[in-house]
């Protein structure tokens, strides 16, 4: 059990001091985090969610940097879900292709908690959190242990897509599935991407599974990325994928176990160039 403290580092390891921080007391169970910006202004916004221990809400609370050290996001302080606990996932995309970030969040990976997705924008002017109207679904039914989320322009149309894994409790296999949000007036809603629908290991395996996505080959298309979820049952086994608007394809090469040991694999974009 961690308290949720959150460290900076330069991409050659060494630590930032002023980008530490604390984002929710001294509770345990760490936090989840992300990065995007919700303001519209030319820096990037921290975002964090409580860590998924028993009794923990899903707290999101937002940050920023100034005057030499982080500072909280005046009216980014919000519960993502109701009284049950366990935590939230987060992480932002554009999804509307306004130039601003939303906040995407899943539930939590605790037994309580279906694979529950929603979104959120960010007013800085009325420092307000609301919730973004129709975006609010279960990715895979109603059964429990959360799930995960990340965003990205997977079709290079300007608005990001959204992909969920499903969280890492013994009912779920690593099930990847993409999805839309339309904003047209009238017609606003998420609905799912027909072919972004796949079993990036074996199906009877479970535990879930970790999703990201990046433009490895600076091709303008993000690329899909897969690391197994936390159970005995996998390795550090990592995977990638295209996606050509008909089907998800294998990409080769990518395809080997970062590690030797088990208990699944995290994985992150590409930001270090």
């Amino acid at each position: 059990m961690h308290d949720p403290v959150v460290y900076g580092y330069v991409r050659t390891g060494n630590r930032i001091n002023a980008l530490d921080f604390i984002a929710f007391g001294s509770g345990k169970y760490g936090t989840t985090i992300t990065a995007g910006n919700y303001d519209g202004d030319v820096l990037d916004e921290l975002v964090c969610g409580h860590g998924a221990g028993p009794g923990l809400r899903a707290h999101v609370r937002g940050f920023h940097y100034s005057s030499g050290g982080i500072q909280p996001e005046s009216g980014l302080d919000f519960y993502a879900y109701g009284a049950p606990h366990w935590g939230v996932n987060v992480t932002s995309g554009d999804i509307d292709n306004d130039g601003r970030d939303e906040i995407i969040t899943g539930a939590g990976c605790g037994p309580l908690y279906g694979p529950h997705v929603r979104a959120f924008n960010y007013d800085p002017v009325a420092q307000t959190v609301t919730p973004i109207y129709q975006f609010d679904y279960f990715a895979y039914g109603t059964r429990k242990f959360g799930c995960k989320a990340t965003s990205g322009d997977l079709d290079k149309d300007g608005y990001d897509e959204i992909l969920t894994s499903p969280g890492p409790g013994r009912v779920f296999g690593p099930h990847i599935r993409g999805w839309n949000y339309d904003d047209n007036a009238g017609n606003k809603g998420t609905s799912p991407i027909s072919n972004i629908s796949f079993f990036c290991y074996n199906r009877i395996l479970k535990y879930g599974a970790n999703v990201t996505v990046t433009d490895i080959d600076t091709d303008g298309y993000q690329e899909i990325f897969t690391g197994p979820g936390p159970g005995s049952n996998y390795g550090s086994h990592f995977r990638g994928f295209n996606y050509d608007n008909a089907q998800v394809t294998p990409i080769q090469g990518l395809n080997y176990f970062a590690y030797s040991t088990k208990y699944g694999l995290n994985v992150a974009p590409n930001g270090l160039d």
